[in-house]
């Protein structure tokens, strides 16, 4: 209640499928990539927008990490909300699931020394490939989880409230605990043992540009990974190329030919009447 910022009693009641085993609950679950479908990699799914989640693992812990996910979406439902980011939602779950942070970085020190670590700021979503998914969870896990263990649950339940009022997750947590993102997580790499990554690139906006809002739209549902050793791989993402701001000419331009087409049959049309009529 504390780290996510709810009044204890406050939340109303959830409804849960349980399945047996991933097998069975397999065809219950929403379609993610075939990868992970073909794996049975997934044990459960949870999804706030109905109050309900999915299980194919049917124990404490991964109970607690489905209702955790569907505790955060009643925390996180404002319309002005972009949304919490995988890596914060999965993150949470995760450390709740385990009840510390111990577990998943323990795990974690081969993939740091090797450098194998994915950059967590960027990941907005959970990955599609297999060993990027165990890793993946073993990482938020631990970043999280520290972040809640080392500054306290109140500045984790400031970034919720935040992210809930509008802002960006990046822009939460640097109002949350005062030092930006990229440098908490660089700080959490750095105690595994891994390489600082290199400061995010920003632009300043000419005098000239408008900034545009984009829509709100709903999490997916999210999804829960017993713990598993850290795969021989990682991919690191990178920064996303972010569209031009220009205006596109090729609609007007098609239309003004078009109507150019058109306007030369008709032109043919009409004089051959007229010269029909002449004859």
């Amino acid at each position: 209640a504390a780290a996510l910022g709810i009044e204890p009693g406050s939340v109303g009641r959830f409804r849960a499928i349980i399945y047996p085993n991933i097998d069975a609950a397999t065809s219950a679950f929403p379609p993610t990539s075939a990868a992970a479908t073909d794996g049975e990699y997934f044990g459960g799914f949870a999804m706030d927008r109905y109050g309900l989640f999915i299980l194919g693992i049917p124990a404490p812990g991964t109970v607690v990490h489905e209702l955790t996910h569907l505790l955060v979406g009643s925390k996180v439902n404002s319309l002005l909300s972009p949304g919490v980011p995988s890596w914060l939602n999965e993150g949470l779950a995760q450390y709740f699931e385990a009840g510390s942070s111990d577990y998943y970085t323990s795990q974690l020190h081969s993939a740091a020394r090797n450098d194998q670590l994915l950059v967590l700021r960027n990941r907005n979503t959970v990955p599609s490939q297999r060993a990027d998914i165990s890793l993946f969870y073993l990482e938020v896990g631990s970043f999280v989880g520290e972040l809640i263990e080392r500054h306290g649950a109140d500045r984790m339940a400031e970034t919720l409230r935040l992210i809930n009022d509008g802002q960006a997750a990046a822009d939460a947590v640097e109002a949350a605990y005062g030092v930006p993102l990229w440098k908490l997580e660089n700080e959490w790499r750095v105690r595994l043992g891994a390489s600082e990554l290199p400061a995010p690139v920003t632009s300043t906006p000419s005098p000239n540009e408008t900034s545009t809002p984009h829509p709100v739209t709903t999490p997916q549902a999210t999804a829960t990974v017993p713990g598993t050793s850290v795969g021989d791989t990682g991919v690191t993402a990178g920064e996303q190329p972010q569209p031009g701001n220009g205006f596109n000419w090729t609609g007007p331009l098609i239309g003004v030919i078009a109507a150019g087409v058109v306007f030369t049959i008709w032109s043919v049309r009409v004089n051959r009447r007229r010269f029909r009529s002449r004859r």
